[in-house]
């Protein structure tokens, strides 16, 4: 069975769970997420391109109100074409929405030669497990070369123990 036919499976058979974030989320909690997979699109002279992607966080909560979690990116890494970009902890911006459960994260990220990109994801939570959840991420990347991407991901969260 091919990997994308078990994650399928597993989105439909896997039992709603509370996700921490939703329920009992707390100030230092640490939460990771990563890809499973993914792809960003943009015009290039001409051309639409399609290459594959990713983006793998750690999110610190920073303040929690009723609706509202705020967070820190104490560290991240978004990869396009195979171009790695370090996200920028000084430069963090995020927020989750308890009743939405959609959360949005903004920034500077750097490749290894310094240049600066800038990121805005959105991500929308699908399916909630027993250890985290399933979430659709998107958003748009600037490139050090002035390329606006279309990030398109299936990405997981769950809470670091």
């Amino acid at each position: 069975m091919s990997s994308a036919a078990l994650l399928m499976l597993a989105l439909v058979v896997v039992p709603v769970f509370a996700d921490p974030l939703t329920t009992n989320a707390k100030v230092g909690d640490v939460y990771i997420v990563t890809t499973i997979e993914g792809d960003a699109k943009a015009f290039v002279q001409g051309k639409v391109v399609t290459v594959p992607a990713s983006v793998e966080l750690r999110c610190q909560i920073t303040e929690v109100h009723r609706d509202w979690v705020f967070f820190k990116v104490t560290w991240g890494e978004i990869v396009v074409d195979g171009r790695e970009y370090t996200i920028l902890r000084e430069w963090w911006r995020g927020v989750y929405n308890r009743n939405s459960n959609e959360a949005y994260y903004q920034g500077w990220a750097v490749d290894g030669a310094g240049h600066r990109a800038y990121f805005i994801l959105h991500t929308l939570d699908k399916r909630p497990t027993q250890e985290g959840c399933f979430m659709e991420m998107n958003g748009v990347f600037r490139d050090p070369c002035g390329v606006y991407w279309r990030l398109e991901l299936l990405t997981y969260r769950y809470k670091l123990d």
